[in-house]
């Protein structure tokens, strides 16, 4: 049965005028959420960035000692017992936010990278003018209540997130160049708390930012400004996988799981089923996995392999790629991406494999538990050169 709306749009002459004004007004409405989302959580980091200043110039000019924070938390309470998340652990929390990303070290490595600079300042354009309307108004509260307290300006950078996951940043992330590249990346794949803790759990950063070995001749050459959008390494930890585990098997694990598997890829693959078939002349070809990547607007074939890489698994990946060309990929849409899915590779042979290949495709090896978390801390070199040059392609 037709709701009201599609009752209302079949009898109107007019419908698609009103559907587009109603599109209009969604928009507006989607909008107006966003840009007042952004403002409260900026609002927020505002004050705690605040609050962490001031408590952190009292306790290291001894004017106050560490007891005095446990007192005000306790002062506070009493005082504005309806107003939570001030108490002694949260204190000392906005005290490490403020200290961190006001250090040398941090604004050092910022003013590095004019890149993401202006992204920065770019992606907060919109909110502009919602800024400067408050702006005096903010500036008065905070001469009147600090009076000779000097307030560094936050880095606009620490909005990309909101409160919870700076917390886990703080926690799990060693260096001014982690937090930069999760800051930017939770922001690009529009990530919530629990997925960027997954990310950082899984080493996200040395996965996207490795070598390109695994990368085919043909996939630098279609999509060179895309190769940030892939994972050379993704963790499937959660499907309790053993060492004699089928591919039948794993495939099946990966279809429970999909939501899951989608995470570990990147927000921008949409799937499109399991085994589906390609005709290739009298014979039906079944690709294990297909999915369709919106940034690349590209088929992507995954190929699942329990063994390691061998040069006849990126033969029939081709075939399957061409046979996706040929006969399911539209006009409007880009080649087709193969990805052999596989516990593990010798580095040799994929990059003699790779060098060949003109077919966009790649290798993807998989990790069945995840990295122990003192092992997350990777030094890349070249960080701060990747970013400057290639966060425009991330």
């Amino acid at each position: 049965m037709p709701n009201m709306l599609e009752k209302h749009t079949i009898n109107n002459d007019f419908s698609t005028k009103i559907l587009t004004q109603f599109d209009e007004l969604r928009t507006i409405i989607e909008t107006s959420r966003n840009l007042t989302c952004k403002f409260i959580n900026e609002q927020l980091l505002n004050t705690y960035w605040v609050v962490g200043c001031y408590i952190s110039n009292k306790l290291k000019t001894a004017e106050w000692g560490n007891k005095v924070v446990d007192n005000f938390s306790e002062y506070f309470q009493i005082h504005c017992p309806d107003i939570r998340g001030y108490g002694r652990s949260s204190l000392y929390n906005m005290i490490k936010f403020y200290e961190t990303y006001s250090s040398a070290e941090f604004n050092e490595f910022l003013l590095s990278l004019p890149q993401v600079n202006q992204f920065v300042q770019n992606s907060f354009g919109q909110i502009r003018e919602l800024e400067q309307t408050n702006e005096n108004q903010s500036n008065i509260i905070v001469q009147n209540s600090f009076g000779q307290l000097q307030t560094p300006h936050i880095p606009k950078i620490l909005y990309l997130i909101n409160w919870s996951s700076h917390l886990y940043l703080l926690s799990y992330c060693r260096t001014a160049q982690e937090r930069t590249f999760y800051m930017l990346y939770a922001n690009k794949e529009n990530l919530n708390y629990e997925q960027l803790k997954r990310q950082i759990q899984t080493d996200a950063m040395s996965a996207l930012l490795s070598d390109r070995s695994f990368l085919s001749k043909g996939f630098y050459s279609e999509y060179p400004q895309k190769i940030y959008d892939f994972k050379d390494r993704i963790f499937l930890d959660y499907l309790g996988l053993s060492d004699n585990q089928s591919e039948k098997q794993i495939q099946k694990g990966i279809d429970e799981n999909i939501k899951q598997f989608i995470l570990n890829l990147g927000n921008d693959f949409l799937y499109m089923g399991s085994q589906y078939e390609v005709q290739v002349g009298t014979k039906k070809l079944f690709v294990d996995l297909l999915f369709f990547h919106r940034g690349i607007q590209a088929l992507c074939a995954i190929e699942i392999n329990n063994q390691e890489f061998t040069a006849a698994d990126l033969g029939q990946l081709e075939v399957y790629l061409e046979a996706l060309d040929q006969n399911v990929r539209r006009s409007n849409e880009n080649p087709s991406i193969g990805i052999i899915l596989c516990p593990k590779s010798d580095r040799i042979l994929i990059e003699y494999a790779m060098n060949r290949t003109m077919s966009p495709a790649m290798i993807t090896e998989y990790e069945s538990k995840l990295i122990p978390i003192e092992k997350l801390q990777n030094s890349l070199n070249n960080f701060c050169g990747f970013l400057e040059n290639n966060f425009d392609k991330m």
